[in-house]
């Protein structure tokens, strides 16, 4: 009897067990969709901001209006996850949207990051600097940005949530980042643990990881996730960004000799670059 019942037991826990793994992959599912329809959204309004009679290059003007202080408008917004801090602030009429108002320092940001991605010798750029100043919009501005010429961005926008469920969190990013292409989307479905999300970054580096509020691993236990973190980005270029209270950056970065920073205090305008 006791057999029989631990027989039974067992064949209900993994009933439970696929019936759970069934409804995740659905949800993972309907997220790859979600993530294709945003990213031609977002491809289509970047494009349409470089719209002009004079130009024939689109983006680039695209990029002019991304950083005048004049332009204001509703921005698809490139995550597909839970509601995060900026679409929170926003009050946007859709979840998808976020309001964003031009940043002057966004043409810099690019060509900062430009400069990363050319050089041998640089690794990351840090966007680092007083809370509330921008750093986060100009990342996900500039994530659209990048996403309208085709670039492949693993975006991570809150690390306090991330820490928390870092395999689903990293999923629904990379569903994002490879959404033009579903066969590899379908992969990334499969990818359950966080070795295989590693392995899978080991073989595909054609990705630049955006990673904003970094200090939040500081605030929860988090130091396991953020060095997996790190290792997963350790072949891609990367931009991070942090407050200015974040003790961790202080204290290490004089070491990191392939990294480059962006200080922001106090506005949009007053910024001061690290020497190289």
């Amino acid at each position: 009897m006791d057999s029989e019942r631990a027989r039974l037991a067992e064949q209900s826990d993994a009933v439970s067990k696929r019936m759970r793994l069934d409804s995740e992959i659905d949800e993972l599912q309907k997220l790859a969709k979600r993530a294709r329809n945003r990213r031609r959204h977002i491809r289509k309004k970047i494009k349409a901001l470089g719209l002009s009679p004079n130009d024939a290059d689109q983006l680039p003007n695209a990029a002019v209006q991304l950083s005048n202080p004049a332009f204001h408008d509703m921005l698809p917004f490139p995550f597909v996850g839970p509601a995060t801090l900026i679409r929170s602030k926003c009050n946007a009429d859709s979840e998808d949207n976020w309001f964003y108002v031009g940043r002057e320092m966004f043409i810099g940001l690019l060509d900062r990051l430009r400069y990363v991605q050319k050089s041998h010798n640089r690794s990351a750029l840090w966007v680092y600097g007083t809370k509330g100043y921008g750093k986060s919009h100009l990342l996900a501005a500039l994530v659209c940005y990048l996403t309208a010429q085709e670039e492949r961005i693993v975006y991570i926008p809150d690390c306090r949530e991330f820490a928390k469920r870092p395999v689903a969190y990293i999923q629904t990013a990379m569903l994002f980042t490879w959404a033009d292409d579903k066969a590899i989307q379908d992969e990334i479905i499969t990818l359950d643990t966080l070795q295989k999300i590693q392995d899978f970054f080991d073989c595909h580096r054609n990705a630049i990881f955006f990673i904003d509020q970094v200090n939040g691993f500081a605030e929860m236990e988090g130091k396991e996730i953020k060095r997996w973190l790190e290792s997963c980005r350790a072949w891609h270029k990367s931009i991070l960004s942090t407050s200015a209270n974040y003790k961790s950056y202080l204290q290490t970065a004089p070491k990191q000799s392939t990294d480059r920073t962006i200080y922001l205090y106090g506005g949009f305008t007053e910024v001061s670059l690290s020497k190289d």
